[in-house]
């Protein structure tokens, strides 16, 4: 995703590039894995080209999509490879080829330089990379979309409080969990709130339906499952009046920062991102237990001052938060750590 031009930080020493994917890698994803990797292994021979054409002082890789085609380009490069971890358990727990699980390693050993958000991710990091790797922890600052201006106002206003869960919807993620905690609320936390669950499916969306159906909260639920284009997701994000995250595993999560600059409270749980930014919170839970999960849900939803309280605590965490042009320094200054002259 690129960043919006307000978010874009000047390069007064230096000039970076960002490839945008092949067509064909497009085209040949909607065949499944074997069509992704062939269409991937086309736009590596482009990367490859590019690379033999514009001399860069280093290949940063954001994200590993196929490491073991990544692990070829980079044996014919000659220049300091940096990668960073989103993720310090790959694909967060949730079933990925083994030969995917075993390229990484190697990929992660092969770089020069290693970037985590997380000191959970670092602390994986450090077991199979190079002794003489530079690894930084380096700060996520948050994501902005585009605002799309003032919300319609209705008037018959919905008084109950709007949860939200937001982005692709995979086991790791929890929503399992969150329905299960939703039939345990007491009848008056009840009253007060509508979950509403947006992105796209990547599960079996009929089980879960069929699951608040049988703990009797189906109600309590409003299903958007689909892509989000990007001119919808401020306002989406806006209508929210509380964050839930009640993942079983994730180290960095993208939702997470966006949601953070609109300073409303976040339920979560205590792991990666989460536990390090929020770490006074009071509405982090351990990842997998549904009572405490209860608790605070039942708390927020039924105690106008501690809803304050912790949208005031998220109101401070917002303007905390490290800026863009904070977070390209850092990166500069780990290039350099790890021999890159630019």
């Amino acid at each position: 995703m690129a960043l919006p031009d307000d978010q874009q930080w000047p390069a007064t020493s230096g000039v970076y590039r960002s490839l945008p994917l092949s067509e064909s890698w497009v085209k040949l994803a909607k065949h499944g894995v074997y069509g992704r990797a062939i269409g991937y292994a086309r736009t590596l021979f482009a990367l490859r080209r590019e690379v033999t054409i514009w001399h860069p002082d280093v290949v940063h890789f954001q994200w590993s999509f196929f490491p073991l085609l990544e692990l070829v380009l980079l044996i014919t490069l000659r220049l300091p490879v940096a990668l960073t971890m989103h993720d310090s358990v790959l694909a967060n727990g949730d079933r990925v080829a083994s030969s995917r699980r075993i390229g990484l390693r190697h990929l992660v050993r092969r770089a020069d330089i290693l970037f985590s958000h997380t000191e959970q991710g670092a602390a994986v990091l450090r077991q199979y990379a190079r002794k003489d790797a530079v690894l930084r922890q380096i700060h996520h600052a948050p994501i902005r979309y585009p605002y799309t201006g003032p919300r319609q106002v209705n008037p018959a206003p919905d008084e109950r409080l709007n949860v939200l869960l937001f982005g692709m919807i995979k086991h790791y993620k929890g929503l399992d969990l969150l329905i299960e905690a939703a039939a345990n609320l007491t009848p008056t936390a009840r009253l007060n709130v509508r979950f509403r669950v947006v992105g796209r499916m990547e599960i079996d969306g009929e089980a879960l339906i069929a699951l608040a159906k049988e703990r009797g909260v189906y109600e309590l639920f409003d299903f958007d499952w689909r892509f989000v284009p990007e001119m919808e997701i401020d306002d989406i994000m806006r209508s929210a009046d509380v964050f839930i995250f009640p993942y079983r595993a994730i180290d960095a999560s993208g939702v997470f920062v966006t949601a953070l600059p609109y300073r409303k409270p976040v339920i979560a749980s205590k792991i990666g991102l989460f536990a390090d930014i929020l770490a006074g919170s009071e509405l982090l839970v351990p990842p997998g237990d549904v009572k405490a999960l209860t608790k605070v849900l039942d708390h927020i939803l039924t105690n106008k001052e501690f809803l304050q309280r912790m949208t005031t605590y998220a109101t401070d965490i917002a303007i905390a938060m490290p800026s863009w042009e904070q977070t390209a320094c850092d990166t500069l200054e780990a290039y350099r750590d790890g021999g890159v002259r630019g």
